[in-house]
């Protein structure tokens, strides 16, 4: 887990406002929810008929609801668990900028 705050951390823009963050949205958020919604489609009327999903009997609303918890679990993204990294580098990057707007108003304010 440190080195994915590491990489995230190292692509972090020098300068960040509001149309980098958009920017970053549409990068990372946008595929996501996208490429989620389809691999969700295909095994909700496919996918969960064959192989091990077919076993576990998984709830397709809680699988649906991983989509916007974006939980790597079998329970909730058993369709696309590698998922999970889009929304997370999304969050970090928008908590690091956060936090260093936090910071730079802080200076600016003393």
């Amino acid at each position: 887990m440190p080195l994915f705050f590491l990489i995230a951390g190292v692509f972090h823009p020098k300068k960040s406002n509001f149309e980098i963050v958009k920017k970053r949205v549409q990068q990372l958020l946008v595929p996501y929810f996208l490429w989620s919604f389809i691999l969700f489609f295909f095994w909700l009327f496919l996918g969960r008929k064959y192989g091990e999903s077919a076993a576990l009997d998984l709830s397709p609303i809680k699988n649906f609801i991983g989509i916007f918890y974006a939980q790597g679990d079998i329970d909730y993204m058993n369709w696309g668990i590698p998922m999970w990294f889009l929304p997370s580098i999304f969050l970090t990057f928008l908590i690091f900028w956060l936090i260093k707007k936090f910071i730079q108003n802080k200076k600016n304010n003393s």
